[in-house]
């Protein structure tokens, strides 16, 4: 089953693959998020705050696609990413 989450600044897809949408999609590495999705679920399902929220998990990535783009250009990379 695929995920896509949808805010003001952009999407994500979560299934197969984890992809980032503004206009264009770009496709994230990253190990399967099977035990994320389940925890998700099971939060809602049980009517409690999952334990990360949104924010952490945004954080997360942004910090992972900083990694991935210095690691590309070799230059320092401020985040927020534009």
């Amino acid at each position: 089953r695929d995920w896509r989450i949808v805010g003001s600044k952009g999407m994500i897809e979560i299934g197969q693959e984890v992809r980032l949408g503004k206009g264009n999609w770009t496709t994230i590495d990253c190990p399967p998020v099977g035990d994320h999705q389940r925890e998700f679920v099971d939060s809602i399902i049980e009517g409690r705050p999952p334990s990360c929220d949104g924010h952490d998990g945004r954080a997360s990535l942004e910090a992972s696609l900083a990694i991935i783009r210095s690691e590309e250009t070799g230059e320092a990379v401020h985040l927020p990413l534009e």
